[in-house]
Formats: structure tokens, C-alpha cells, sequence
């Protein structure tokens, strides 16, 4: 399914799921990500149909956040593949 396609109850599934883990981590993620998703909805176009406004800024944060997860796993594989790593946050 793509995120453009979301309903509200696939996206609060989908904001369940980053809650698996620590409270200390998936909450504080889900509720950066509800916000995330508030503040680019108030940035689209005034006038926009408010379903419209939603598949909008779900598709627009949900692309920012895969982006970087790609930078981060492609600069990873490149790292594994030369020998080093990434470990507690140091190069190795």
C-alpha cells in the first residue's frame, strides 16, 4: 500500500507500531511523528480537501524519514564493506 493511500486508522496502526520497543523510545518517536505529520498539514494550501491535506503530509514525511533511513543504510554498507563499522556511535 502506499502512504498516499493511508486511512486514519492505517496510520494509527502504523504509529502503534513504532511504539513497539522501550516507552522510552517508540512514544517519544510516535508522538514526533504525529507532530511531524501536524506541522506539514498546516504548511499545505488552505482550501485543500482535509483527506487531500493528510495523504499529502503522511507521503511527505513518510518519504523524508525513508530517505534518510537509505542514506543511513547505504553509508552503512559501504562502511561493511570496506571493514569498519559504526559501533556506540564511532567509526570503527
Amino acid at each position: 500500500m502506499l502512504v498516499a493511500e493511508m486511512t486514519t486508522h492505517e496510520t494509527e496502526a502504523l504509529i502503534e507500531a513504532m511504539r513497539i520497543g522501550p516507552k522510552s523510545i517508540g512514544g517519544v518517536f510516535a508522538e514526533g511523528f504525529r507532530d511531524w505529520v501536524a506541522l506539514v498539514e498546516d504548511a499545505l494550501p488552505e482550501g485543500t480537501p482535509k483527506e487531500v491535506v493528510r495523504r499529502r503530509a503522511l507521503t511527505l514525511v513518510c518519504a523524508t524519514v525513508g530517505s534518510v533511513a537509505v542514506a543511513r543504510t547505504s553509508v552503512l554498507e559501504r562502511l561493511r564493506k570496506s571493514g569498519r563499522t559504526v559501533k556506540h556511535g564511532k567509526l570503527m
